[in-house]
């Protein structure tokens, strides 16, 4: 932002000053909106493929440490949480809470001397292994799927993970609505509605195919991976 903000005292850019002071007020936005709340700074933590990397570099110390103290905070409450929920007799197994019998004891119980002196160890040591590489794990979430030397960090990610990082995909699919529910549609019942709206999804992300559902509808060994079909 502070580029934006020197081409605004550029004569060379005065043709398009307004331009630049609007995108200037916009990126102050939501620079205010990631002070307002922790979920920017928590799931920039929870990505192993950042950890501290681009917040050590980016953020001045101070909010740094506001940031370091609202983690502390919110792990704290998932780590009460977790213990309670470890204490509980149960017959039934969460799969975001559960551990396999074969870890639980590696997981757990060769940390817990050190644990009572540093209740923070989790996720010290998180922090201490090295960052992965972005184009081995696109997507942090199936990673921290199997983390159960993490199990308090591991909570964390399934509520922080999950959060849209931008309202674009919402809005786009009310934008598209607009043209399912025209004048010519005011008849359409909400069951076949919300199909519509679905399918045009599916196919506007490119998670459905018109010419793989013809394949699978006429090759009942279709595979929509195997690329020999489509030659």
């Amino acid at each position: 932002m502070s580029e934006w903000e020197e081409l605004l005292d550029n004569p060379e850019y005065e043709p398009v000053r307004k331009g630049l002071q609007a995108g200037v007020a916009l990126l102050e936005k939501y620079y205010r909106r990631a002070d307002d709340t922790d979920v920017y700074f928590i799931a920039h933590v929870l990505d192993p493929t950042l950890k501290l990397e681009y917040l050590n570099a980016a953020w001045d110390e101070e909010y740094l440490n506001v940031g370091l103290a609202a983690f502390k905070s919110r792990f704290t409450i998932y780590r009460a949480k977790y213990e309670v929920s470890r204490k509980k007799p149960s017959t039934t197994t969460s799969p975001s809470t559960s551990i396999p019998a074969s870890m639980k004891s590696g997981a757990l119980s060769s940390d817990a001397s050190t644990d009572n002196m540093d209740p923070f160890e989790e996720f010290h040591r998180y922090l201490r292994q090295p960052r992965l590489k972005r184009e081995n794990f696109p997507n942090p979430i199936p990673w921290w799927g199997h983390q159960f030397e993490y199990p308090v960090l591991r909570l964390m990610a399934r509520d922080y993970l999950a959060i849209p990082a931008t309202t674009c995909i919402a809005e786009r699919s009310f934008s598209l609505s607009a043209r399912t529910d025209d004048p010519r549609r005011r008849q359409m019942k909400k069951l076949k509605f919300g199909g519509l709206q679905k399918l045009r999804a599916g196919y506007t992300d490119g998670r459905l195919s018109a010419e793989g559902e013809v394949m699978k509808k006429y090759i009942g060994d279709f595979d929509f991976d195997n690329e020999d079909y489509l030659d």
